[in-house]
């Protein structure tokens, strides 16, 4: 079982994720599961969209829904914070990026590029970054190592990336809010 375990990290240190794969004819996922490899933050990144599709990374947090756009690569949060009834909207949206170690990074970039709604008149509004004096609203979340396993990884999306990004996008949420002030 251990020589397995071993041709199978070796493909993976000399060939990467992917092309193990598909030499070996294992998913991804399968490929880590019976190497029992150490996920480094490329690798992470990399396996997000095979996550999504096995179940494996949430679809909806709180308020949020949250998608995996494939020809992109990036994870997309879509947050509706109508329950807030914040001052005189009756409806509030924003949409942001957070997509672990992206462009391997060695944490979480959070952009909430755009924020939408309804007032309490029916008038629609919408401001996107580019609205804003600054490069608000956007959040880096640091993370500096790796993965033991799948299991760890699954573990701090679920304990460590959801509820951190969420927070992240309520700070951007506050920010555009001061803007419409």
């Amino acid at each position: 079982m251990k020589d397995r375990k071993k041709v199978l990290n070796d493909l993976i240190t000399h060939f990467g994720i992917n092309k193990a794969s598909n030499m070996t004819g294992l998913s991804t996922l399968e490929l880590i599961n019976r190497s029992e490899c150490y996920i480094d933050l490329s690798m992470a990144n990399d396996i997000i969209g095979d996550l999504g599709r096995q179940g494996l990374f949430p679809k909806k947090y709180k308020n949020c829904q949250i998608a995996f756009d494939g020809f992109v690569g990036t994870v997309d949060w879509y947050c509706d914070w109508s329950e807030d009834n914040w001052r005189d909207y009756k409806e509030e949206t924003t949409y942001s990026y957070a997509t672990p170690f992206w462009d391997i990074n060695d944490g979480i970039p959070v952009n909430t590029n755009s924020y939408d709604g309804v007032d309490f008149f029916n008038d629609k509004f919408s401001y996107t970054q580019d609205d804003l004096d600054r490069s608000e609203p956007y959040t880096f979340i640091k993370w500096k190592d790796g993965f033991e396993n799948l299991a760890l990884y699954e573990r701090w999306i679920r304990r460590f990336y959801l509820p951190q990004v969420y927070d992240a996008i309520k700070l951007h949420l506050e920010t555009y809010r001061k803007f419409t002030r």
